[in-house]
């Protein structure tokens, strides 16, 4: 079992919706067209407002976190431009359904579900799922120990099917926040005992602060889930190049610079 103590601040963003403007094409994804200052091709990417550390955005419709600047670093060395529409988490599968967006990105975890209705790039990160529990909760050693408390998870995200192993009577012991910040501010608050994470998202808060004195839970040999970015189904041309891009990037550097950026605590590893 393992056991580490974490901080958290409390991280405020700025954040604004881009607008995005859709032009049919049949050889890419319908919602590309060129940017007539350069003659790159556009692709629009959907995300959530702010997806601390993967994506965060600044307001003036620039984005920073360690899925955007992956894929700004790919669309650089592969020749398009990238701009964002801010949407809610459901309405991001929504976008790429009706030819809204062309790239999902935002800790979209690779499912066989998923993979039915969209395509997935190679792995852009692997993650664990943890739980960040608060002091008193320390010597718990299994997710079920848990069951009762009062725990906060995201709905039609993975983790709602773990709800079972938490929940009593109708499930009121059950918190789902919108965003994630909101899950860390529950627990900052003590309006919720646990929170249910990827442990990329649990380690980077644990960088913060030290004050709260949190700590997160792992399970003994739990499996490694994957996040990726996703494209319309059949797009092989721009899924090539966001493909190309990630193995270039993890061959020059970039991404293990950016890896270190983000989880300067965490030994360095390739998905």
């Amino acid at each position: 079992m393992i056991y580490k103590i974490i901080s958290l601040s409390v991280l405020a963003c700025v954040l604004s919706a881009c607008q995005q403007s859709e032009t049919n094409t049949t050889t890419q994804s319908t919602a590309t067209n060129n940017d007539t200052n350069t003659n790159k091709t556009v692709y629009y990417v959907s995300s959530e407002m702010s997806k601390v550390p993967m994506v965060m955005h600044d307001g003036s419709g620039m984005a920073s976190g360690f899925e955007a600047e992956l894929l700004q670093s790919i669309a650089d060395s592969q020749g398009f431009t990238v701009k964002y529409n801010i949407d809610s988490w459901e309405g991001l599968f929504k976008n790429l359904d009706s030819d809204n967006t062309n790239i999902l990105v935002g800790s979209i975890t690779i499912t066989d579900e998923r993979r039915e209705r969209m395509d997935f790039t190679q792995p852009v990160l692997a993650y664990q799922t943890g739980i960040m529990v608060q002091p008193e909760l320390s010597k718990v050693k299994s997710f079920n120990e848990l069951r009762g408390q009062k725990v906060n998870l995201r709905k039609n995200t993975v983790y709602e099917k773990m709800v079972p192993i938490f929940s009593v009577g109708e499930g009121e012991n059950i918190v789902y926040p919108e965003t994630v910040w909101e899950q860390v501010r529950s627990l900052i608050s003590k309006q919720s005992d646990a929170m249910v994470g990827a442990s990329v998202t649990l380690e980077y808060y644990q960088n913060q602060y030290t004050d709260h004195n949190f700590h997160i839970v792992y399970e003994n040999n739990a499996p490694k889930s994957y996040y990726g970015w996703a494209v319309k189904k059949g797009d092989t041309i721009l899924l090539n190049k966001l493909n190309a891009g990630l193995e270039q990037a993890k061959q020059d550097g970039t991404y293990e610079r950016l890896y270190k950026k983000y989880w300067p605590n965490v030994p360095y590893q390739l998905p």
